[in-house]
Order: structure tokens, then sequence, then C-alpha cells
């Protein structure tokens, strides 16, 4: 028995949507069916699949649909099945679109396989399509069409993934902690639980991959406001001193909203503070006093 998957197009159809291993199960018969003999054909269940919420995705993993084809003749046996998902996802103005092809080839009266739906476009509107031949000649074709989902990862998870107190006030303030909403990606500042800006088909579903690319942005910012000084006094101010710790976080933070939060004072030879700015830096120094103190935000 062999499995070949390939990108192009392709889907599944059993009932499971979650995390699991491939599993390879044959319940071949010992004795070959006459020419005339025939069977009755199920694929696990798939006339009950329905729209699920997908499991996987709150461990930030692709969803996986287990496969489960049964001939009602064991003498009878499955020889080539074809899998094609393809994956789509419209809301918020996008366009995303994946296909993949799944082909089975064995002789099994009872084979079964978990594979993902999707890499590249992990929720949204699915359409499956399965095609058939048994070692009696007999072939058919089966479809499906249903709606995957998300579910939020714990808080919990999502501030060790992070793990950074600053950086978590931060996707606090901008997401509320949140991948989710409603099953699809949230948008509010951005997309996900990072509110990324433009994601790509993947990264919109996948919560761990926003962290990434926030916490990439932020220490970017960090790094920025920590050389400020220097390139200032590169610029033609040459007495200003260097930013202290608690100036370095205060100015990252401002950049988020593309501000500064200190500027040099009249003389050139000092930092005063930028007016007007938004509250937005003061903010998050606050909620992490608060945190620190035992006073977490709502949503915290």
């Amino acid at each position: 028995m062999t499995i070949q998957s390939f990108i192009g197009s392709s889907l599944a159809f059993s009932v499971a949507l979650g995390l699991s291993s491939p599993v390879f199960a044959d319940d071949a018969a010992t004795q070959s069916a006459d020419t005339e003999e025939t069977t009755v054909v199920t694929f696990g269940n798939i006339d009950k699949l329905a729209s699920k919420t997908c499991k996987g995705l709150r461990e930030a993993q692709p969803c996986q649909i287990e496969m489960a084809a049964d001939s009602s003749n064991c003498r009878v046996r499955f020889n080539d099945i074809r899998i094609q998902t393809t994956v789509t996802y419209t809301n918020w103005g996008r366009n995303d679109s994946h296909q993949v092809n799944h082909h089975w080839t064995g002789d099994a009266c009872r084979p079964r396989y978990y594979f993902p739906i999707s890499n590249d476009v992990r929720g949204g509107n699915i359409n499956l399509r399965i095609t058939y031949a048994m070692t009696n000649g007999q072939n058919g074709t089966e479809t499906k069409s249903l709606a995957i989902t998300g579910e939020n990862p714990t808080k919990d998870q999502i501030r060790a993934e992070i793990n950074n107190l600053t950086y978590a006030v931060v996707f606090h303030h901008l997401s509320n902690l949140e991948q989710f909403k409603n099953g699809h990606p949230k948008l509010t500042r951005g997309f996900g639980v990072g509110a990324l800006s433009a994601p790509n088909a993947s990264d919109i579903w996948n919560w761990k991959r926003g962290v990434t690319l926030r916490k990439a942005g932020l220490d970017i910012a960090f790094s920025n406001a920590k050389n400020h000084p220097a390139n200032m006094r590169n610029s033609g101010f040459a007495n200003l001193p260097d930013f202290t710790e608690e100036q370095v976080k205060l100015q990252a933070l401002q950049y988020i909203v593309g501000q500064d939060y200190f500027i040099p004072n009249a003389s050139g030879n000092g930092w005063v503070e930028a007016k007007p700015r938004r509250p937005f830096a003061d903010k998050i120094v606050q909620i992490e006093k608060d945190i620190q103190a035992g006073n977490p935000p709502n949503g915290w």
C-alpha cells in the first residue's frame, strides 16, 4: 500500500477534525471476488460531515481529516483512492485559495488514514472530492462541502509563547490576546493575536506565527530606540545623552504608533517629551505596573 500527497488539489472525507498522526489500517480479505460480484462503498460518515471548529488551530497546527473507506463485501476491495481538497477563504475581502491532492493505492477492504486539509489556507470553505476504484473494476465519486473555523488557545498559552511581560501587554492592548472571533481570524487593529497588517493565507490562521512576527517588530522597535540618541548625535545634536533603560522602553513603545516619545530640548543637550503625542506608551507602561502590583486589566 502506498500513499502519495502533492500540492495541486485535494481534501478528504471523514469525521475527525483535529490533531492526529497519520494512521493506516487495512482489513484485506483473504479471497478475491468473482468478476460479477459488487459491493457497497461508504466513506466514514461523509453524509454526516458538517462544518467544524478545528481544535488543531488552537495548537497552531493544520486541521486533519480522517479517511475511513469501507467496502461492504471484503472480497471486493479498494485499490485506488484519490482525494482532492480545495480550501478558500474570502472574509475581510481576502481571496485565499489552495488545492491539494492525495493518492492512496493498495488492496484493502477498510483503508484509513489522516491528512491535513491544507498547510497554506488552514480554514474557510472546504470542497471535498473523492474518486475510487475497486478490485472488481467498480468505481465512483463522492463530494462534500463544509466550513472549518478556529478555536482560541488559552491566554496562558499565548503569554507563555510571548515570554516577555512588556510585549504581552502590547499584545493585550492590540488584540486582547485573541486569535479568533466567532471562529474567524479576528480583525481589530490588525489580524489575529499579533494584530498583523497584511498576513499571508497561512499566517492569518496561525497564532504562533502572529506572535513571532509581532515580537520581531517589537525587537526592531527597541533596537531602533536604543540607537536613536547615537543617530541624533550623528545628525548634528552632538551633546545629546543616551537614553536610560526606561526612556528606551517609552521611545520603542511610541514607535508602534509612529511617533517619538522624546525629542531634543531647545539647547540640544537633553531630552524632553514630545507633545502632543498619543498616550500609547504611557498606557502600556501603566498596565504593566498594574499587573506587577496584582491588578491585571479585564481580559488579561
